[in-house]
């Protein structure tokens, strides 16, 4: 277990020494400019009887003791390294740990999950070499923190710059890319965040980047009316590594989506990266336009129009999902009455987002499926053992 600093100096002492937090003790004429939110964060403040904050604290680790861990939900919480140094880890085939990173002062970690909501990418450790000391910031103060425009250049370089390098990290471990392989691809490639409706490439347009989906969708078009879906985990513009190509097809982004964009002039300019990567990248090119759906007549529309709405509704996004096939369910209530025996009142209500879908490729293949509006708290929740309900 790491050791906290109780001594409110010490907290104060390591937000003066990093520079992207240090703003927050500036002062002019005596008084300090960012007085309210420097307690808030650092002390906490009464409203009304209420406590808000302390938002930040100071932590020491031990060599080799974890500060996060891979895979782990941390949405709540993001780091800034005070003293010492911290090992950045991955996990390997064979259940092998490999170091990747090493993070020296004033660097931030963790922060990935807080803007993003997904899962800590990597574990983070104290080095070997002696203790670390953590500055360990909630999600409450990053309204606060971001007014101090070094805070938020470093909180959108260093967001930038991990999902770049968590990217490239775990393409290695998938094509064994050399470690300076590696470091060269870093070099010419951009993480970067787009908003729903932004183009990713039109066309018929040059192919003139690679783009890789960590997160989100995005729709394919070619022409006014074929179009279809497809998610993450796909590069895009293979095609054009090795010889001038052009886009086969339009992709929209469908919602916010996070993309690994690397020049192929840059990639052009190194021989040995651009055979390395035409040679592997192959294999993680996306489907065949069209191919992903029935080609019946009306089937196909169909298809479409329930994977718009599980992509639009969010449903599709889902790691933990309660769902009603409505077909199967009598409305006899023993769901509700099942959640109220276990929590003494019930918290399903079967009101929630609704769509229809395509069982088989087949018109006659409706389902009817149904996710409610309730709280998914619960770790194996007793109503999805009545007839009607099941988790995805």
């Amino acid at each position: 277990m790491p050791r906290e600093h109780k001594s409110r100096r010490e907290v104060i002492d390591a937000i003066r020494a990093l520079p992207s937090t240090s703003e927050l003790l500036s002062m002019h004429e005596g008084h300090y400019d960012h007085e309210l939110d420097l307690e808030v964060t650092v002390y906490g403040r009464n409203y009304g009887g209420k406590k808000v904050g302390p938002y930040v604290r100071l932590l020491s680790f031990e060599p080799g003791e974890n500060i996060i861990k891979q895979g782990e939900w941390g949405g709540n919480t993001f780091f800034v390294v005070s003293h010492g140094i911290a090992d950045v880890f991955i996990n390997a085939p064979n259940n092998q740990s490999l170091k990747v990173a090493e993070l020296k002062p004033g660097t931030q970690f963790g922060e990935m999950s807080v803007l993003a909501g997904v899962p800590r990418s990597a574990t983070v450790k104290g080095s070997t070499g002696g203790p670390v000391d953590i500055l360990e910031i909630q999600r409450p103060a990053l309204r606060l923190l971001r007014k101090l425009p070094a805070f938020g250049e470093a909180l959108d370089s260093s967001y930038r710059s991990h999902g770049r390098d968590n990217i490239i990290d775990e393409l290695g471990q998938k094509i064994s890319l050399a470690p300076q392989i590696a470091q060269e691809l870093k070099a010419i490639a951009s993480f970067r965040v787009f908003s729903k409706n932004h183009v990713l490439f039109r066309e018929r347009a040059p192919i003139d980047r690679l783009y890789f989906i960590r997160q989100g969708w995005l729709r394919r078009s070619k022409g006014p009316d074929a179009e279809d879906f497809i998610g993450r985990g796909f590069w895009f513009g293979v095609d054009g590594i090795m010889k001038e190509a052009a886009w086969p097809y339009t992709a929209t982004l469908m919602g916010r989506t996070e993309v690994l964009e690397v020049s192929i002039r840059r990639l052009r300019q190194n021989p040995q990266l651009r055979e390395n990567l035409e040679r592997e990248l192959a294999r993680f090119a996306p489907a065949a336009f069209g191919s992903l759906v029935s080609t019946a007549g009306g089937v196909r529309e169909k298809e479409l129009a329930a994977q718009q709405s599980l992509i639009e509704t969010g449903l599709v996004d889902g790691t933990n999902l309660l769902v009603m096939d409505m077909d199967l369910c009598v409305r006899c209530g023993n769901c509700s009455l099942a959640c109220h025996k276990i929590h003494g009142q019930s918290r399903l209500t079967r009101h929630g987002i609704h769509v229809t879908r395509l069982e088989r490729p087949s018109l006659s293949a409706i389902q009817s499926v149904l996710s409610p509006a309730v709280c998914m708290h619960c770790q194996d929740p007793e109503c999805k053992h009545t007839a009607g309900e099941s988790t995805l």
